[in-house]
Order: structure tokens, then sequence, then C-alpha cells
């Protein structure tokens, strides 16, 4: 199955406001709809094309958040990596049994919210911070209840490479914690930094972190809701399931480029999935999203651009 949509995390000036109403997971809605899912062997192109807005409503947080099942496919930006690549992941990983991924240490969940908080990656170790690009990115390490590192790779016309985890990239508030941390940790997810306030003064305008969650903001804005990838049998007898976002590749903007690709690749127990992201900062954050998803088993109700207030 393909599905396209957009996020929009409007500036505070925009006056845009409402409240995010919680759907009934039970019957059909604009917001829920219950599948039979195909198999992962089923082909994507195979489906009929189906344009139905699945949501569309102003929310808390200065949200506003469009979604259509679609068949389509937009313009390469970098030879490097295409949806179609991870998709191709995603629908290999459907056909094998499920892994579940390595928890961080022990002790790394056991900490206070107080020693969390204290974890800050440092600015001047930002990824493209030496290059011409507007975008940089920051990244998140692994605590508390964000206990399962993924992977993150950039991307470029010439390749994909690993970005690997340093603990010299973060001030950890603690000289004895740090000596505990294993020196392959990983992160727990990125944060897209851009001057969308300040010229030359990157900072956050999308997070991507935990499960499949993220979120933007716009200009003078502050955070939205978060959205999620995919929302898996919620309010069911048999327990909700969320599947999270193992891998990302990043994508170098172009010199002078305002907007700027993500790739992920879904895992979970019932079902994988590719995604593409488009962020594009401004006075309305907006975040174009393509995905194509397979299943390893079937799935009773399935979430498309579902939101949650955390």
């Amino acid at each position: 199955m393909s599905a396209a949509g957009e996020v929009h995390y409007n500036s505070r000036r925009s006056g845009r406001s409402g409240t995010a109403r919680t759907p009934n997971p039970h019957r059909p809605n604009p917001e829920w709809v219950p599948i039979t899912a195909r198999p992962a062997a089923t082909a994507v192109n195979s489906l009929p094309r189906i344009q139905k807005p699945l949501l569309h409503r102003a929310a808390t947080g200065a949200l506003l958040l469009s979604a259509a099942l679609v068949l389509s496919a937009a313009p390469a930006l970098a030879p490097a990596i295409e949806l179609r690549d991870v998709a191709a992941l995603a629908k290999q990983r459907a056909t094998e049994p499920y892994r579940a991924p390595t928890e961080i240490p022990a002790f790394l969940q056991e900490l206070s919210y107080e020693q969390a908080r204290l974890f800050r990656f440092l600015p001047e170790r930002r990824l493209w911070r030496t290059t011409n690009s507007q975008f940089q990115v920051s990244f998140i390490a692994p605590a508390r209840h964000q206990r399962y590192p993924v992977k993150i790779r950039r991307v470029t016309a010439e390749g994909v490479r690993d970005i690997p985890f340093d603990r010299e990239q973060f001030d950890f508030g603690d000289p004895d914690l740090v000596k505990r941390i294993p020196p392959d940790l990983g992160f727990a997810g990125l944060r897209l930094e851009y001057p969308i306030n300040r010229a030359g003064e990157p900072e956050p305008v999308v997070e991507f972190s935990g499960a499949s969650y993220f979120r933007g903001v716009g200009k003078g804005g502050v955070p939205g809701l978060w959205a999620r990838g995919l929302a898996i049998d919620t309010g069911l007898p048999g327990g909700e399931e969320f599947p999270m976002f193992r891998e990302f590749w990043l994508e170098q903007p172009r010199a002078g480029a305002d907007k700027m690709r993500v790739f992920a690749l879904l895992e979970g127990p019932s079902i994988t999935g590719g995604y593409e992201f488009t962020v594009t900062p401004g006075d309305n954050t907006r975040i174009g999203v393509r995905a194509e998803i397979f299943t390893r088993k079937p799935v009773t109700m399935l979430g498309l651009a579902p939101l949650t207030s955390m």
C-alpha cells in the first residue's frame, strides 16, 4: 500500500488554532480505516488509485495535517537513494521474522528525568555545520523511555555513509556517567535545524524521536502535536502495536536549498514500511510524507496520519 500526505506546523502569527478530536477506533471515519491488510507479496503498483482525504483540521499546538492514499511519484533531488530503495528493503524485511530492537543498558533506562534532561548535543558537532548548507542536524542520546538506538546515515550524490555515535558529541552533565556509556551506544533520534527565525542561527524545526513519532515548528511558533508514521490496532482488546523507525537516511541538501529529505525504515511485529519526508521550514513548516507499507501478518485497524498530544 502506498500513502502520501503533508503535515503543516503553522507559525504562532498565523492565528490558527483548534482542538484535535480523538477518533473512535471501533468504526470507520475519516481518520481511521479498518482494512484487511495486503500481504508483502502484493505488488504496490497493482493497487487501485485512491485519492481520499483522511484528515484535515487545525489542531492545538498550531498543527494542520492532511493526508491522502495515493500512488504518486516525486522528482528526485539526488541519485544516491530514493523511496523505492527504502521500500524494497521494507518489503524484504516483511518476509523475514520480526527481530526486536536491542535495548540500551539498564542504568540508562533507570536515570531520573533530571539526569536525562542534562544530555545535550554539542552545537559544534552538528552535521553539515562546516558546509554551505542551511540545514544542520543534531542527534539525541538514548535514555529513560528512549531505550532503542536507531541507525542513521547521511546521503550524498557519491553514496551513503553511516553516522557513528561518539560520546564526545555530547555533554552528559556527569563525568562519572560518561565513563559508563558504551562507545557504540547509538542515537535515539535526530533534530533538523534551520535558521527559521534569525539568519545564520540554525534551530530545531523538525524532530524524529521514539517509535514513529515526529513533529515540527513554524517560524515564531512552538512545537506542535506529535504525528506518527502509523497507528496499529489502537483501542482494540488485543492492545496497540507501536512500530518504530529503525533506520534513517539524511539527504544532504544542495547549497542554498530551502527543503530537505529524510528517509526512514519503519518496522514492527505486524508491519514494515519505507518513508520519505520532505521538510520545508518557514512561516508554515511543511512535512510532506510518502510511504509504501507492507504487512508481516494481518492488521485489523490501521491508522494513517495519527496525532497525539503525548
